[in-house]
């Protein structure tokens, strides 16, 4: 026989257990562990019938600073400031802003939860309790119960270290709780533009707009009116045109002060030199050698006839005498025509002196023209003058109308250019381009959160059977009893020569 080690404490024997030690603790203690299992797993079967299934359905909406809201400010051009940061404080006031009782309720109502709690148990056994109201008040009852059981059954925590606040909701339906949570985003994301947006952003615009733009009108009307009344388009253009031609009037004066100047210098510097210039000039002399000629003839026949009257005459006859008369007056006239010879001089007007006389006359002329042209000159520039006088006084009324114009057209487009921001701000608020978004779209879950019936009966199996052998080896444990012959020659230490059933003992009225 194989030996085996026993201990024996209070009087209980120990031996090591194996599996035919654990089946035959369970047969032994059959009626034990039946008692145990059966109740334990009644209430786990009860409870998987009475307990259904749930389903839960999750989302997660992002917080996020990409879009500052629009600056409300006088100056045409907002400050482009980058975004906070979002803090710990920003998430937790977008979690409470979902727990807000208000928007639960629109949940409850939008959803028809108010109409599903009327229908349960335990709605029921409230409204029973509950005093006789009029509908009113029992609607209303049934929603603040809806709204508890809403609350209990929804949970919003924020992620830790994320911009994320995580949504979920249980519901035996998973249909109805992926419609609560998408009902719940979208009632968030407009509570979230209401709260977040500053109110009446573009109304005001449009208000100020429209009022900015009837005083531009006005403005407009009034300087349309005054340029009739004054006949006139722009005075600036006009003031500019007359500035121009009043400019070019006095360099034209100044021009033409300047000729007359040098006109009458110029006269004066004329008549200078006709004084000293003769009006006609010697243009031809000739000379005349026929004369002399002649008078060298007549003495040449004077000497032959004196020498021919000589032959014939005394020298003091008379008519030789004549004769050399006549030789010494003509060698006279030789001799004189010899020194101061016969000339002719042809004389002609001087074109000098011409040039200077009609010079003098064109310049006299063009003097008196200067001095016309200069005194019209002088008119033209003190009309001028008045004009710009006269038109100094339209720019002014002109300039203080334009002024006020252009005020108003620069408030009406500043809050035109305002009110543009604001509808596109609404416009991406209205498309969700908002600071916050969803992430992760609630869907209808497919299978069942927590424990399900099968699992719950797969426990409760698990627990009853646990505890019916645990009872059953607890309760063995506590047996001081052999039990079998075995055990009595282990701890006696001798064989073990007969044995009697227990039946047959207690039928003999002995109990060993």
């Amino acid at each position: 026989m194989e030996e085996q080690s026993v201990t024996i404490y209070g009087g209980r024997l120990q031996r090591p257990s194996n599996l035919r030690d654990v089946v035959w603790t369970c047969f032994h203690h059959w009626q034990l562990l039946l008692m145990v299992f059966c109740p334990i797993f009644l209430g786990a079967v009860l409870s998987a019938l009475m307990t259904p299934s749930t389903y839960e359905a999750e989302t997660k909406i992002l917080i996020k600073r990409e879009r500052a809201d629009p600056v409300v400010s006088p100056g045409s051009d907002a400050a482009n400031s980058l975004p906070p940061a979002v803090t710990e404080e920003d998430l937790n006031s977008e979690v409470e802003l979902v727990r807000s009782r208000d928007l639960l309720e629109k949940v409850v109502i939008t959803c028809g939860l108010d109409r599903r709690s009327d229908n349960s148990v335990w709605g029921s056994v409230l409204r029973a309790l509950s005093p006789a109201s009029s509908d009113q008040r029992s609607k209303q009852f049934a929603v603040a119960m809806a709204v508890r059981a809403l609350q209990k059954r929804l949970k919003v925590d924020s992620i830790r270290k994320t911009n994320i606040i995580s949504v979920t909701y249980t519901s035996p339906d998973p249909t109805v709780a992926a419609s609560v949570l998408k009902t719940l985003t979208e009632l968030y994301l407009v509570k979230h533009l209401e709260v977040q947006r500053p109110p009446g952003t573009f109304a005001f615009f449009q208000q100020e707009a429209a009022r900015y733009g009837e005083a531009l009108k006005e403005a407009e009307k009034r300087l349309g009116e005054f340029n009739r009344e004054q006949n006139t388009v722009s005075v600036q253009t006009e003031v500019a045109a007359a500035e121009q031609k009043l400019a070019d009037f006095q360099g034209t004066l100044r021009q033409n002060r300047a000729l007359i100047a040098a006109t009458t210098e110029r006269i004066q510097t004329l008549t200078t030199q006709m004084a000293s210039t003769p009006d006609r000039l010697t243009t031809q002399v000739k000379t005349s050698p026929l004369l002399l000629q002649q008078m060298k003839t007549n003495l040449l026949a004077l000497q032959l006839r004196r020498t021919e009257l000589a032959g014939k005459y005394a020298p003091s006859h008379r008519i030789v005498r004549e004769v050399g008369s006549q030789i010494a007056e003509t060698e006279a006239a030789i001799a004189q025509e010899e020194n101061s010879p016969l000339h002719e001089d042809t004389t002609d007007r001087n074109p000098t002196y011409q040039w200077l006389a009609e010079d003098l006359v064109k310049s006299t002329a063009e003097l008196a023209s200067l001095r016309v042209q200069s005194a019209a000159l002088e008119q033209q520039i003190d009309a001028y003058r008045a004009d710009l006088l006269a038109l100094g006084k339209k720019d002014l009324g002109q300039q203080d109308l334009l002024r006020n114009a252009k005020s108003e057209e620069a408030n009406y487009l500043l809050y035109v250019n305002k009110r543009e921001e604001a509808r596109i701000s609404d416009a991406l608020d209205q498309k969700r381009i908002v600071n916050a978004s969803i992430v992760e779209k609630a869907t209808a879950p497919a299978l069942p959160s927590g424990f399900g019936p099968a699992l719950m009966l797969f426990i409760g199996l698990f627990v009853a059977g646990s505890s019916g052998v645990g009872a059953a080896f607890l309760k063995q444990y506590i047996s001081s009893s052999f039990r079998n012959p075995e055990d009595v020659e282990l701890v006696l230490g001798i064989p073990l020569l007969a044995s009697f059933p227990r039946d047959a003992l207690s039928q003999n009225g002995s109990g060993h």
